[in-house]
C-alpha cells in the first residue's frame, strides 16, 4: 500500500486514495508484529479505522485451528507498530500463520443516497 501510494501521481489520486481505504493500511494477508511483540496476519480490514484492523496471532501453545484473532478496535491497548516480510518470520510462525492459503478479499461499497 505504502508503495503504491508514493506512485499514485501518474494514476488518479483519488481513485487510489478510494483503493486504499477500501483494502486498508494493513490489507488482509500483511504480516505484522503487535505492540506486545506478538506477530500475526491480517483478517480483517476495519473500513472506520485502516489502523486497527483484525489480526489472527501467533502462539506456540493454541493450536493453529484454534488461533487467536484479535480485533484491534476492541483490544484499544495493542497497535501494530510494523509490517513484516515472510523472511522476519521463524519457519514455525510462518507455517502457523500460512499467509496467501486463506486470504480472500471482499469489497462493498457503501450505497449511495
Amino acid at each position: 500500500m505504502k508503495a503504491l501510494y508514493k506512485r499514485r501521481g501518474p494514476l488518479d489520486p483519488k481513485a487510489v486514495t478510494m483503493f486504499i481505504r477500501k483494502l486498508g493500511v494493513y490489507p488482509p494477508g500483511s504480516l505484522v508484529e503487535l505492540s506486545n511483540a506478538m506477530q500475526g496476519m491480517v483478517v480483517s480490514a476495519n473500513m472506520s479505522d485502516s489502523l486497527r484492523p483484525g489480526v489472527k496471532v501467533y502462539h506456540p501453545d493454541i493450536p493453529k485451528r484454534e488461533a487467536l484473532i484479535i480485533d484491534l478496535t476492541i483490544e484499544t491497548e495493542l497497535t501494530v507498530v510494523k509490517a513484516l516480510r515472510p523472511e522476519d518470520l521463524a519457519p514455525d510462525v510462518l507455517l502457523y500463520l500460512n499467509p496467501g492459503k486463506q486470504v480472500s478479499y471482499y469489497v462493498d461499497a457503501a450505497p449511495r443516497s
